[in-house]
């Protein structure tokens, strides 16, 4: 016997309950703890065909564009956005996600195959290259990570020419001295080394010296480790 639907009223009834409950830290914290360390059951055939069904319903992507057409929705996601890239616990927290989530191979397959799936839209490897021939890497370019910070402080303080997020080929180098390429390898992203050997393979095979620079030796002497690094190919 197929379910009634639930009257407006008793929409707006849960939906007032729900942000009553996940407005509160407390609550969210709670859950946050009890959920850690579980994996998300397999989602069954007959709810991804529903949610399949939803995401191609015209009414709810009318919704969806009459939402974010808003100036004050858009502006309150921007403060979202930036409060997590500029409190120091939103950043942390992201960190510390972003590291538990690279670590889970499972997740690592998922973000691959996904990638792959994206590649292969129409127009998608074009859309990527005017992208690129425009620089608009601005996660890359715009929030340099602690370590990539640490590297460019030594070498502004040492006053040498470099680029950051230099565009060689398919690859984006952290920071081009001549033809010397640094790299500030923080742990999570550097993890495949097979990746690794490949891109280091192409940068050299245009005529560029890679150095890598360990992030416990940025940690320790930025200075030290980006100094000697520079000597030693000098």
């Amino acid at each position: 016997m197929a379910r009634k639907p639930h009257s407006q009223e008793t929409k707006d009834k849960i939906r007032e309950s729900n942000l009553r409950t996940w407005s509160s830290e407390t609550k969210r914290q709670e859950h946050s703890a009890l959920m850690k360390g579980k994996k998300k059951a397999p989602m069954k055939p007959e709810h991804r065909k529903k949610r399949s069904k939803w995401a191609k319903d015209k009414n709810i992507v009318r919704n969806l564009r009459a939402y974010w057409k808003k100036p004050e929705n858009k502006l309150k996601q921007s403060e979202r956005v930036k409060l997590r890239f500029t409190d120091p616990a939103e950043r942390t927290k992201a960190s510390e996600t972003t590291k538990a989530g690279m670590a889970d191979p499972d997740v690592k397959k998922q973000l691959s195959i996904s990638a792959k799936k994206r590649l292969e839209r129409p127009g998608e490897m074009e859309r990527l290259a005017a992208v690129r021939a425009k620089g608009q890497y601005i996660a890359q370019t715009r929030c340099p990570t602690s370590l990539e910070k640490a590297v460019m402080t030594v070498l502004e303080d040492e006053g040498y020419d470099f680029i950051f997020q230099f565009q060689i080929g398919p690859y984006l180098a952290d920071f081009a001295i001549g033809n010397i390429i640094l790299e500030a390898d923080g742990e999570p992203w550097h993890r495949d080394k097979a990746r690794e050997r490949k891109r280091d393979g192409f940068l050299k095979s245009k005529g560029f010296v890679v150095i890598h620079l360990s992030d416990k030796s940025i940690k320790s002497n930025a200075r030290v480790a980006v100094l000697d690094a520079l000597k030693a190919v000098r």
